[in-house]
């Protein structure tokens, strides 16, 4: 079901249960593959295509975003790809945006799947305001126009999502 909330929304349940444990215990199995986060301590990620265990869920996910979103005509976001995030203990994406392409007429956008949120934190804020959102939910961020960051994750349980980038007209 789509929320609106503030100047994006979010889908609920946009996966199952079953697929939200295939991934997390794909991603917990490779995470000795992710890099580490420049731009903070305790979070690391990596693009799909360089995981050597393919996840075909991973691709599947993607065309259901494509098909519900009616994205079939946008390019695919050339700067950091589709990829896995794990974050631990202490771990905080800073307020960013994201870089555009070059051709003007477009942005960077982003839909992040919620796969495993941790006890306290992690938790997505959005153009100032902070999105209570949970496991299992994918959230548009119009990432290459609105200020995005996260609260801190507090806990044994680790932030992990599947992030899918885009280039969209403005």
């Amino acid at each position: 079901m789509k929320h609106e909330i503030g100047s994006t929304y979010f889908y609920d349940n946009f996966i199952s249960e079953e697929e939200q444990r295939i991934i997390r215990e794909w991603a917990l199995r490779n995470e000795k593959y992710l890099i580490p986060n420049p731009t903070g301590p305790y979070r690391s990620r990596e693009l799909f295509k360089k995981i050597p265990e393919k996840l075909d869920l991973n691709f599947e996910i993607k065309k259901r975003i494509i098909e519900i979103e009616n994205l079939e005509n946008n390019k695919f976001e050339p700067y950091r790809g589709d990829f896995v995030s794990v974050q631990r203990n202490g771990a905080k994406v800073p307020e960013h945006v994201d870089a555009n392409p070059s051709n003007k007429e477009l942005h960077s956008r982003r839909y992040n799947v919620f796969i495993s949120l941790p006890e306290k934190g992690g938790l997505p804020i959005y153009d100032g305001k902070v999105i209570n959102i949970t496991e299992r939910t994918l959230l548009k961020v119009e990432s290459g126009v609105i200020p995005h960051s996260t609260t801190r994750v507090e806990g044994q349980i680790p932030r992990i999502i599947l992030s899918y980038g885009f280039a969209v007209s403005n």
